[in-house]
């Protein structure tokens, strides 16, 4: 059985546009590192860091002088994240775990005007039938 599994995971992506100024919500580059630690089967860790560089969205701005919409371009920073996660397996059926998301607690954006949440954490059980 395997006690460690690690993952490393990486996208480019170029886009050549006709009709777009930019490749709206899409990342050039993304990477993420995942390390899973099993201990004899019933304590899980794991942790994950997760990055990505900017990109754009497309806005729109009233502009007083002409009386009408402007498009413009608005740059969404690139972001770093990091995850730690813990689980217990009391039985097959029967678990509980703790998530520790974005630890560095950036604000960053998925979407324009739609900010991630900081640091926050999830406490919880499962249940299989």
């Amino acid at each position: 059985q395997d006690k460690v599994n690690v993952m490393l995971r990486g996208q480019y992506n170029d886009y050549f546009l006709d009709n777009e100024d930019e490749a709206w919500h899409k990342p050039g580059l993304q990477v993420s590192l995942g390390v899973n630690y099993n201990m004899q089967d019933k304590i899980y860790a794991r942790a994950e860091l997760f990055t990505r560089s900017k990109m754009y969205a497309k806005v729109y701005e009233y502009d007083i002088l002409t009386g009408g919409m402007e498009m413009k371009a608005e740059e969404l920073k690139a972001m770093i994240d990091l995850n730690l996660g813990f689980e217990y397996r009391y039985s097959k059926v029967l678990s509980g775990f703790l998530n520790l998301n974005n630890l560095l607690g950036q604000r960053y954006y998925h979407w324009y005007n739609y900010p991630s949440y900081r640091f926050n954490l999830l406490l919880g059980v499962t249940y299989s039938f």
